[in-house]
C-alpha cells in the first residue's frame, strides 16, 4: 500500500509540481502581464504555462518512475505515453464516440490539463506491465513500449477514468454543501481545511488530492489556510529549536519534515490542526468585495500550501481576476489567513502547551 497510495503518489506530486502547477503560474503571471492582449512576453508566459498544463500526465508518468526507481529508459517512455493517455480518458472516450456517431475521422482537443489520477493509474500500470518484460527478449525495443503502452492505456481509460468521475463527484458534493447556508459553508471550510491540512504534512500528497478532487471556490480556499496552519505553525512553533534555517524550510518548504517528531508525539499535530479548524471556518465568511463571501481558489493551488508560495499566489490571483473584488481586501486576507495568522494563532496554542508541559523543548528538533 505504501507503494502505491505513498511513494507512487509522491512522485505523482513530482509530475503535478513540474508541470501542471508550475505552468499554471507562468500562465497566472503571463495574463497580468498581458491584460492588454498585445503584450509578446506575457503572451509567452500564458503559451509555455497552457503547454506545460497539457503536459501534466507527461510529467507524472516521468515522477512516478523516478520516485519508484524504475529508470528504465523505455519504461519511463513507456509511463510518460500512457500517463498522457490516462490523463485524456475523458476526452478520448468522447471523441470515439462522436467519430462512431458521424462517421469522420478521429480528433482529439487538448486545450487544458487533463485529470491526474488518470494520469498516474495510466503511468503506474505501464511501468509496472513495461518492467516485467523490459530486457527478457531480443526485441526489447517493441515489446517494452507496445506491452507497457497498451497496458497503460487499457488501464488509464478503464480504470482511471471512473475512479476520476468519483473524485470530480466529490468535489462537486464539497462545492455543492458550501453554497447551501452560511453555517453549511462554515462547517465545510472547517473539514476541508483541517483535512487537507493533515494531507499536507503526512507523507501522501495533498497537492494531488485537491487536483484530483476538483476543489474549487471557498473549499479550496480553506483548503490552502489549512495548508498554510500546518506550514506557518509548524514553523512558528518549533522556532525556537529550529531558528531561521528551520523556520525557511518548514514555513517555504515543507512541514513534513515534522513527521519523525509527530509519529513519536502525536500530540505536536494538536496546534496546527486546530489552527486549521478555526481559520479554515473563518476564511469562507469573510467579505471579499463580491456578492458571495470567503476567500477562493482553484483545485492547483489547494493542497500547497505556502510550499514555493504557490497556495497564497493561486488564491490572490483567483481572487483578484473575480469581478467585483477589492484587491486591497484580498491582498489583506491573503498576508493575514496564510501567513500571519496560522504562525501566532498557532504559536499561542503551542506556547500553551508549552506551559502545560505538554510539549517540552527539543520535541519538535530538526536533524536538517
Amino acid at each position: 500500500m505504501n507503494y502505491i497510495f505513498i511513494d507512487g503518489m509522491s512522485g505523482m506530486a513530482l509530475g503535478l509540481f513540474a508541470t501542471l502547477i508550475a505552468g499554471t503560474i507562468l500562465w497566472q503571471i503571463g495574463s497580468l502581464i498581458d491584460k492588454a492582449g498585445n503584450n509578446p512576453f506575457g503572451l509567452a508566459l500564458e503559451a509555455v504555462g497552457k503547454v506545460a498544463q497539457i503536459a501534466m500526465g507527461a510529467g507524472i508518468g516521468v515522477g512516478v518512475c523516478l520516485k519508484l526507481k524504475k529508470t528504465q529508459p523505455l519504461v519511463v517512455a513507456s509511463a510518460v505515453a500512457a500517463g498522457m493517455i490516462g490523463s485524456y480518458a475523458q476526452a478520448l472516450i468522447k471523441g470515439i464516440q462522436a467519430s462512431m456517431e458521424s462517421g469522420a475521422a478521429f480528433s482529439i482537443s487538448l486545450a487544458s490539463a487533463g485529470d491526474p489520477m488518470g494520469a498516474f493509474v495510466g503511468a503506474f500500470a505501464a511501468m509496472t506491465l513495461a518492467a516485467l518484460v523490459s530486457g527478457r527478449t531480443r526485441i526489447d525495443i517493441l515489446v517494452t513500449p507496445l506491452v507497457g503502452l497498451a497496458g497503460g492505456a487499457l488501464f488509464g481509460i478503464g480504470v482511471g477514468y471512473p475512479v476520476s468521475l468519483a473524485l470530480t463527484e466529490l468535489g462537486n458534493f464539497i462545492a455543492w454543501a458550501a453554497s447551501l447556508s452560511t453555517v453549511a459553508a462554515a462547517v465545510t471550510g472547517l473539514i476541508v481545511s483541517v483535512v487537507m491540512g493533515v494531507a499536507l504534512t503526512l507523507p501522501i500528497s495533498s497537492a494531488a488530492i485537491g487536483i484530483s478532487i476538483g476543489l474549487s471556490g471557498v473549499a479550496a480556499g480553506a483548503a490552502v489556510v489549512g495548508c498554510c496552519c500546518q506550514m506557518m505553525g509548524f514553523a512558528a512553533m518549533s522556532f525556537r529549536e529550529n531558528r531561521w534555517g528551520g523556520f525557511v524550510a518548514q514555513g517555504l518548504g515543507t512541514s513534513m519534515l515534522q513527521i519523525p517528531n509527530v509519529f513519536k508525539k502525536p500530540v505536536l499535530f494538536v496546534p496546527p490542526i486546530l489552527s486549521s479548524a478555526i481559520l479554515g471556518t473563518v476564511s469562507v465568511l469573510l467579505p471579499n468585495g463580491t456578492q458571495s463571501l470567503g476567500l477562493f481558489a482553484t483545485r492547483t493551488g489547494s493542497g500547497m500550501g505556502t510550499a514555493g508560495l504557490v497556495g497564497p499566489i493561486d488564491m490572490l490571483f483567483e481572487m483578484i481576476g473575480a469581478q467585483g473584488c477589492n484587491v486591497g481586501l484580498a491582498i489583506l486576507w491573503v498576508v493575514l489567513f496564510c501567513f500571519v495568522l496560522p504562525a501566532l494563532l498557532t504559536l499561542a496554542i503551542a506556547e500553551l502547551f508549552r506551559k502545560l508541559k505538554i510539549i517540552k523543548y527539543g520535541d519538535l528538533t530538526l536533524k536538517l
